[in-house]
């Protein structure tokens, strides 16, 4: 439905027929929708929502819109947010809010999600243990396929990605991983150790998060597991989490090109405008001089790479409506 007639309900303040709308959309569309109305209305058409979809569609709102509505809803509610959402996401959404709030909204919430959360909090920003969720498939070596199936139905709904179950030893040291479908067409009584597979490249923690999106790019994965320097499972990188990450230098690039080669301005005219539309370096920090010059004189960042970085996000962004 177009947002034009979701206005037209709210308006006539025919909340029922709304909510039996929104529920039938995709959550990407709800939150779209969201972000055309003001504060009271957001507060109100958001309060419609069941829980799920209300944190599905909170996922998707702006970084901006997700403080400002954190900001508007009852700390039993805001709890609520914080608690179904997956520990990456909340980690990301703390990450830009200041510290007084981060304290208020994480002593409401429950221990073990306030201890995921502060555990990713802790890593260096743009790195992998800081991209990374925490509710992943881990399975034990020496559990047969029918003990695994039991272990993942029971714990279904904490899962990030049904994608791979990574197999470890006692000690949580990564062994290989097994698929889904292997797990359902074998032998029920075999063992896991005998059919799954070895891991060739599992992330570290405190890998930058460019490199993780290469190794995405470069071996088609959809989901990599991340170890700690003993090799420890600790938590995993899906591809929707990688994929923000190169539209974003994407779109970087893609400015810098543009103002350079096509609107030849200066350096310091494109720091200025770089800075004054808000966009960051990888580093998150502000652009200066010396920074562009560098990208300039770099062939990785000429007209080629930009649309190649266009193709790939297009690849990527379909490849993730297909594991959808």
């Amino acid at each position: 439905m177009e947002i034009e007639n979701l206005k037209e309900l709210l308006e006539n303040n025919n909340l029922k027929e709304l909510k039996n709308t929104l529920i039938e959309m995709n959550e990407y569309d709800i939150a779209e929708f969201l972000e055309e109305l003001d504060e009271g209305e957001m507060i109100k058409v958001f309060r419609l929502l069941p829980k799920t979809i209300a944190t599905n569609t909170f996922v998707n709102l702006e970084d901006e819109t997700q403080k400002h509505l954190i900001n508007l809803l009852s700390k039993k509610e805001a709890t609520q947010i914080i608690e179904d959402m997956f520990t990456d996401d909340a980690a990301d959404l703390f990450d830009e809010m200041p510290a007084v709030m981060v304290q208020s909204l994480l002593s409401n919430v429950d221990k073990d999600t306030r201890n995921d959360i502060n555990r990713l909090l802790k890593y260096p920003e743009n790195s992998a243990g800081s991209l990374m969720a925490v509710e992943y498939i881990h399975l034990k070596k020496g559990l047969t396929i029918k003990e695994s199936i039991a272990r993942i139905r029971k714990q279904k709904d904490e899962f990030a990605s049904f994608d791979a179950c990574f197999v470890t030893d006692n000690e949580r040291k990564l062994l290989g991983r097994v698929s889904i479908k292997d797990l359902l067409i074998n032998d029920p009584e075999m063992l896991i150790d005998d059919i799954m597979e070895e891991c060739e490249h599992a992330i570290s923690t405190l890998m930058d998060q460019e490199e993780v999106a290469k190794y995405f790019q470069d071996y088609d994965y959809s989901v990599l597991p991340v170890v700690d320097l003993e090799n420890r499972l600790v938590g995993i990188i899906t591809i929707d989490d990688v994929v923000d990450i190169i539209e974003e230098e994407a779109k970087v690039v893609r400015r810098i090109y543009e103002l350079y080669a096509v609107d030849e301005l200066s350096l310091s005219k494109i720091v200025k405008t770089l800075n004054s539309e808000g966009l960051k370096t990888c580093q998150g920090k502000k652009w200066v001089i010396s920074t562009i010059s560098r990208m300039i004189e770099n062939p990785k960042y000429k007209g080629y790479y930009c649309a190649r970085k266009s193709e790939i996000v297009d690849y990527m962004t379909k490849k993730i409506k297909y594991f959808e």
